[in-house]
């Protein structure tokens, strides 16, 4: 054997054993298929300057460090649901908790404390939403496939947008007396759309005294607690060295709380 064919032997021998020393998903990064519909800020629409969305880039965060890179593609939830539940996605932001969709996603671990329903009516009306209770008489307008808090849900009648836009939209053509929206999202969508003026926030608003979480898709990872652990580890530790509070000010800044 030559002396070149020796060193190159050598090369693929110290190439084998340090390849031997990584961590296992450090050899080759695994694709996740990401799943959700367009809900800024936490979601943004495709090719949006501002970036993804910060949920889309917690997730990111959260499981780069243990191999997983991340496919984003948007769909109307209900089909992004329906992906999930088939096995044809693996995972989605950005979720209440909810007993029906257990049977199909495995939840992480809470990334957000609180979800906070506002409520808005178009400037100038005489309503006064004070408590949830007065719902049971109104015409209120939600998102379609979101989860809502059964109070909320409990309307006289309930007319569902494909987004929040649409509900927005319905609010003002007078289809309905008034919309319920995450504080965030209604937030931002109302100043993305430039509609502030022509809109009026209830004084009245409704906390779910749930998380947000992140979820698996059951069909695809049943048994897959790697995943959900890696998932849940990287969610800890954006929170506990601040890049998840850094990710999400850079959506919110500016917006009324």
């Amino acid at each position: 054997m030559t002396a070149s064919g020796i060193w190159r032997r050598r090369e693929l021998a110290v190439a084998l054993a340090a390849a031997s020393l990584r961590p296992a998903w450090a050899q080759t990064p695994r694709r996740l298929l990401l799943v959700n519909a367009p809900y800024p800020p936490f979601v943004m629409e495709a090719g949006d300057p501002e970036g993804e969305g910060m949920d889309v880039e917690i997730a990111r965060q959260a499981l780069a460090p243990a191999g997983y890179e991340l496919e984003l593609q948007l769909f109307p939830w209900r089909r992004a649901l329906a992906m999930l539940e088939q096995g044809a996605a693996d995972l989605s932001t950005t979720l209440s908790l909810s007993g029906d969709r257990q049977r199909f996603l495995r939840y992480s671990n809470g990334y957000r404390h609180e979800v906070r329903y506002h409520f808005y009516t178009r400037a100038g009306s005489p309503l006064l939403l004070e408590s949830a209770e007065q719902l049971k008489r109104l015409r209120l307008g939600l998102t379609a496939g979101f989860f809502y808090p059964a109070p909320l849900k409990a309307a006289a009648r309930i007319e569902e947008g494909r987004d929040l836009r649409t509900s927005i939209n319905m609010l003002l053509a007078d289809r309905v007396d008034l919309i319920a929206a995450n504080h965030l999202a209604g937030a931002y969508t109302i100043r993305k759309l430039g509609v502030a003026e022509r809109l009026q926030r209830q004084p009245f608003s409704y906390s779910s005294g749930s998380p947000t979480y992140m979820a698996l898709s059951r069909a695809r990872h049943g048994a897959n607690d790697a995943l959900l652990d890696a998932l849940d580890q990287g969610l800890a530790r954006l929170a506990k060295d601040g890049s998840l509070r850094r990710i999400e000010q850079r959506y919110v800044e500016g917006l009324p709380r």
